[in-house]
């Protein structure tokens, strides 16, 4: 069995260190937040989306080769210590042990693997020839309801099947006995939703107000900042709302799979996306984008469409499915061109599978194909980004 590196060693206890020492400082909350599609969900290409905050990283979904899309279109995995999953298939989770070696190499102390039951045994399944002993991997089950941290919080919205069938139970004719999944208990989910709030943004201290006001610099302006009113040296009183903006509140994203009609029940019954739709008690509250890893197929479902014009005609919907094109790796077909030089018979170029795009019916729901790089850019709120 390969040793860990010294480096990593030395790196992980850095960063222990390091937690140790801000333990009991505020942590900001990020002034940036930015949403970045990595993998399409093309042919070939996994389907992932990496969210940038100036404070710390975050992915949903990692299939093969999402480690390598990450390296070659430089977002960094050092900050990364969240990973979402929306459903345990290979697409999604099949990059994940070379992921955890990855950020183990880089010091990273641990990280968290939020989604439905039974993930963790994939580390189980590659001891035998995968080393993580130099990371610790936590687990978040559906049952904790909600996760949160400095930047944002988390809200998990389990999805069962309409109708399971359990193959261990046979009736008098031995034909196989439907049975409800139990939504008593949500770590027996098979697909979970997200749905991301990040933190209100504090109002910003308006330096020329203050100047107006006759604030001299020093002690008195972080006061005014901290939200506390001050009295001046001649009596005067400047309260804090006169100088400060109002806080910017944080702007809602959804992440949603439903891998088969079987789930579009649960879906559409699904309580806490209500608070972010057309029925939201405040417009700020209503969702800003949800990205889709739902497959072509499921979201021309009749339900399906219906449960995305619950939203504001204002939501962005971003597609990360089989609509894509098969083009995510540029230096993967770089290298496969110089090899094609070499001998064209032995190294083809490499078939790139164009899309036929989105179906008419989700492009006029306001829906878009995520391409890799795209990006979404929530705080400031700039909006879409090619």
């Amino acid at each position: 069995m390969p040793k860990v590196p010294t480096a990593a060693i030395q790196l992980r206890a850095q960063r222990i260190n390091a937690k140790a020492k801000n333990a009991n400082k505020p942590k900001p909350r990020p002034s940036e937040i930015s949403l970045w599609v990595l993998g399409n969900g093309g042919p070939a290409n996994p389907q992932s989306l990496y969210v940038s905050t100036d404070q710390g990283r975050y992915l949903f979904n990692c299939g093969e080769g999402t480690q390598r899309l990450a390296t070659e279109h430089k977002m960094k995995l050092s900050k990364l210590e969240h990973l979402f999953f929306t459903h345990n298939k290979w697409k999604n989770i099949g990059g994940l042990p070379g992921l955890a070696l990855t950020v183990q190499d880089i010091g990273v102390p641990e990280f968290f693997v939020h989604g439905p039951a039974n993930m963790e045994q994939l580390f189980e399944m590659t001891k035998g020839f995968m080393m993580l002993q130099n990371i610790t991997i936590t687990k978040r089950n559906p049952s904790d309801k909600v996760f949160s941290d400095n930047c944002m919080e988390v809200v998990y919205v389990p999805l069962f099947l309409d109708e399971a069938v359990d193959s261990s139970q046979t009736d008098e004719n031995g034909a196989k006995r439907p049975r409800r999944c139990s939504q008593d208990d949500p770590d027996s989910a098979p697909v979970v939703a997200y749905i991301c709030k990040p933190h209100s943004r504090p109002g910003q201290l308006n330096l020329e107000k203050c100047v107006s006001f006759g604030v001299p610099p020093g002690p008195l302006l972080g006061e005014l900042k901290s939200g506390r009113d001050v009295t001046l040296p001649d009596g005067t009183v400047v309260k804090s709302r006169d100088v400060v903006s109002p806080e910017e509140a944080g702007p809602v994203f959804i992440v949603v799979e439903v891998p088969s009609e079987d789930y579009l029940q649960s879906l559409l019954e699904a309580e806490p996306f209500k608070s972010h739709q057309v029925t939201a008690s405040r417009e700020e509250h209503a969702a800003k984008v949800v990205v889709h890893f739902t497959p072509s197929s499921v979201m021309r479902h009749p339900l399906y469409m219906e449960w995305i014009k619950r939203f504001p005609a204002s939501t962005t919907h971003l597609v990360l499915n089989e609509c894509a094109s098969s083009l995510s790796s540029i230096a993967l077909h770089r290298a496969q061109h110089r090899l094609h030089l070499l001998s064209s018979s032995i190294f083809p170029l490499l078939h790139i599978e164009e899309s036929s795009g989105l179906p008419k019916e989700l492009a006029e729901l306001n829906c878009i194909v995520g391409e890799t790089l795209l990006r979404y850019k929530l705080r400031p709120l700039y909006g879409l980004q090619r």
